[in-house]
């Protein structure tokens, strides 16, 4: 058993724990002040929405405005590459109708001079056939083309260094 001299002492002091320390409220004496919103008389409201208004008119005015210039300005442009358009094959045109015009009078001053041998020569070499030009789309830009085997050594060429008539 236990021993008069084995004696478990415990001591217990009096220091205060660490507590949390009090939460510090502070309380706003001054009463916050209303706002007041300005008051308007319906006069004053009435032209205040008067020049809302009119401030959205003329914005919608203008933006009708800028919407007729691109407008007319794109239907010009359009304009602008159709007679473009036109105007080189006009001008592919009249080259045939020229190279007809040579090739005819080499012809004829062929069967004039009897000789018939140049005659069916040249006619044989220059068979008439119907040349359709068209635009070639290319990254480096458009091109006017003419097929191959109608006797031309040029058949393609930029469209902006295309000549015109």
């Amino acid at each position: 058993m236990a021993d008069e001299n084995d004696s478990i002492e415990i001591e217990i002091k009096d220091d205060p724990v660490d507590a949390a320390p009090d939460e510090i409220v502070v309380k706003d004496t001054e009463e916050p002040k209303p706002t007041k919103k300005r008051e308007i008389t319906p006069r004053e409201g009435i032209q205040e929405l008067k020049q809302k208004l009119d401030l959205e008119r003329q914005a919608r005015i203008e933006a009708e405005n800028r919407e007729r210039a691109a407008s007319s300005q794109a239907h010009a442009m359009r304009s602008e590459v159709a007679d473009n358009q036109h105007q080189l094959v006009s001008n592919t045109l009249n080259f045939v109708k020229q190279e007809r015009a040579t090739m005819k009078a080499a012809y004829s001053q062929a069967l004039a001079a009897g000789d018939f041998d140049a005659a069916a020569a040249h006619a044989a070499a220059h068979p008439i056939s119907t040349v359709l030009t068209y635009i070639d789309r290319r990254e480096d830009g458009n091109w006017l083309c003419i097929p191959d085997g109608h006797g031309y050594p040029v058949l393609q060429e930029p469209l902006d260094q295309a000549m015109r008539g």
